[in-house]
């Protein structure tokens, strides 16, 4: 029940290809110090990343192979859209893994439709479920593609839940936080 902050950026060029990107996590919205960030920078066809935590263990640059409008993602990152999705389509993807440190292939599968409560209606969405050892995490998308929410398991039992605020609640905390 805990919040926390990730901010995060990308800067994408006008044929679609990554040039760099940012991922910030902080114990909660008030705070200013990071306790996790992830960067990103293209040099040719390699993507340098750097993470620096007060985690140990955490702290490194490892460089990726780039592929042009390849696409890697944060096992920890905030999806926005994921357009176009039908049941059964599958796809693999490269995920950099803040357990790990390390940037890995995983399986992705929209394996059907489930309806969730989001704010206090229910909605009909596509479950998509990423499997990357030794994980497995789900995100419920809107037929329109808009990701709802998030659920991503850690050890010990416990799992973050990214749950998008509906547009009522959400200009309602931005007017209330002024």
């Amino acid at each position: 029940s805990e919040r926390i902050g990730i901010l995060g950026s990308c800067e994408i060029d006008s044929t679609g290809n990554l040039q760099d990107f940012r991922v910030g996590i902080r114990l909660d919205e008030g705070t200013t110090g990071e306790i996790l960030s992830i960067e990103g920078r293209l040099k040719k066809d390699v993507m340098d990343v750097t993470t620096r935590s007060l985690i140990p263990g955490l702290n490194g640059t490892q460089s990726i192979p780039y592929q042009p409008r390849g696409i890697v993602q944060n096992s920890l990152g905030p999806l926005e859209r994921m357009p176009g999705l039908q049941v059964g389509q599958a796809w693999e993807t490269q995920v950099g893994s803040l357990m790990t440190g390390k940037v890995q292939p995983c399986q992705v599968r929209v394996v059907g439709t489930e309806h969730i409560i989001w704010g206090s209606t229910p909605v009909l969405t596509l479950k998509v479920v990423t499997r990357m050892a030794p994980i497995t995490a789900a995100t419920w998308v809107r037929p329109d593609g808009l990701v709802l929410r998030q659920e991503i398991p850690f050890p010990n039992k416990i799992k973050l839940i990214l749950d998008r605020l509906p547009d009522d609640t959400a200009v309602a905390a931005v007017i209330g936080s002024r």
